[in-house]
């Protein structure tokens, strides 16, 4: 089972069939804020969301050239590791996604914003360039970047088989803060224990957050639509708790 959310379940056996949903969905949502400055798109590492975001990537423009030039790509956590380190979200998506957008020049690299700007050389994007740069201040890197991406408009969200989302993870007692920017967690359950997150705040303010339960998920899928689980229990159910803004979308593969 491949799954994406919207309030409404998109489900098919054909990966482009479920890319396309996706997409239609998705650039729904780019138009409707569209008369907003900035548009920030949160994005999720792993393999999850890897058929979205390929289909994004090869029909990025068909999006109108006056969003196209909004979007503004974040990341939804980061491990904190060397930035061409495998586990790297940033490292990953330049590498399959984001670095062939500049390349094309779809985007420009300013429309990344990285969490560790300085270590990627501008001329050959997605290529590490600093060595093993790392900030000796995690306190002022989550609030600098926060200050940088004050919101997440639209959320790519892949869901892990325990169903966690981001760096939040089951019973962990960044669940329960009421902050609203990044957050430093230096104990995750899964190695590496350092990592940057999305707030539970941030994500419950997001306008259209899409979230992703793929094949081997079924259970996360189960207590995701369980009422009796809790945001303690499955994480993911933040996309839907106590939400003040938006619609939420969900793309299943079965």
């Amino acid at each position: 089972m491949n799954s994406v959310i919207l309030m409404e379940i998109l489900s098919s056996s054909d990966h482009r069939k479920l890319s396309e949903l996706f997409f239609e969905r998705f650039l729904r949502a780019l138009e409707k804020l569209s008369s907003q400055e900035d548009i920030f798109v949160g994005l999720s590492g792993g393999s999850s969301l890897d058929i979205f975001y390929a289909y994004i990537q090869s029909h990025f423009r068909n999006i109108p050239e006056s969003i196209r030039t909004k979007i503004r790509f974040a990341f939804l956590d980061e491990r904190i590791v060397s930035v061409d380190h495998p586990d790297s979200n940033e490292w990953q998506l330049r590498k399959k996604f984001l670095g062939t957008l500049v390349e094309e020049g779809s985007i420009g690299e300013g429309q990344i914003i990285s969490m560790f700007p300085s270590c990627w050389d501008t001329k050959r994007p997605g290529i590490w360039n600093s060595g093993s740069f790392l900030p000796s201040g995690w306190q002022e890197l989550t609030e600098s970047y926060s200050s940088i991406v004050p919101r997440i408009d639209i959320a790519l969200f892949g869901v892990w088989p325990d169903g966690h989302i981001a760096s939040l993870f089951l019973h962990h007692p960044l669940l329960t803060s009421v902050e609203r920017w990044y957050l430093e967690i230096t104990d995750s359950p899964k190695p590496p224990a350092h990592r940057i997150t999305v707030s539970p705040m941030m994500i419950r303010e997001i306008s259209y957050p899409f979230i992703a339960f793929m094949r081997g998920k079924e259970e996360a899928f189960a207590d995701f639509r369980d009422n009796e689980k809790s945001v303690q229990d499955c994480p993911a159910k933040m996309v839907i708790s106590d939400r003040t803004v938006g619609m939420s979308d969900i793309a299943i593969d079965r």
